[in-house]
């Protein structure tokens, strides 16, 4: 992929969409620093256990360079038998929720080191079953958040699937996420 409109987290979505297409819903994303075809610090692994089902990220300056390419270029490679291993072929019929989900944003600052999958794993973590969805929907620099500073921010839907989800509960597992954000990776609540 190339293009104006185009960046990591665009390419990063498409492959989750492959994945929760073929039922794969439990992996993590790692930092992929040794692939010498991506842009080092621009790529990362998709890895269910120590298995790679996808890498993606940024292609090298010198890779682009041989080709006269002028644009940056994002590429995914994805791993068919991986996928297949994994993918869960038992589709299982889910009911329509009975009862209201909640939705809340949040909107953090961190240092530019710190990666999403990290904050996912906390926000995911700390919510605990209530979570039934985490998107992110921007990310954000600019001077005035500070040197090497970015801002995060998720729609985060809750939901309990045998009860209407009072504002305290809600309120009590937001307050446990942004804590635990606080406290493990530095995060500052954006006003």
């Amino acid at each position: 992929m190339y293009g104006d409109d185009v960046d990591f987290y665009i390419l990063k979505g498409i492959v989750e969409n492959v994945l929760e297409a073929t039922y794969i819903n439990h992996y993590e994303v790692e930092r992929e620093t040794e692939n010498k075809s991506y842009h080092p610090g621009r790529c990362a692994n998709l890895t269910v256990g120590r298995d790679v089902i996808a890498t993606l990220g940024e292609v090298h300056p010198v890779v682009l360079n041989n080709y006269d390419i002028e644009k940056r270029v994002y590429l995914a490679e994805i791993n068919i038998s991986k996928l297949e291993k994994y993918s869960r072929n038992n589709k299982k019929y889910v009911e329509v929720p009975k009862f209201p989900a909640v939705e809340r944003d949040i909107a953090i600052i961190v240092d530019e080191s710190v990666e999403v999958g990290q904050i996912e794993k906390i926000i995911t973590k700390k919510a605990k079953k209530l979570l039934e969805g985490l998107k992110l929907f921007d990310i954000y620099r600019n001077e005035k958040l500070g040197e090497n500073k970015k801002s995060v921010a998720y729609a985060l839907t809750f939901r309990d699937k045998n009860k209407t989800l009072s504002d305290e509960e809600v309120n009590v597992a937001m307050e446990n996420i942004i804590a635990e954000l606080e406290k493990t990776v530095g995060a500052e609540l954006r006003k």
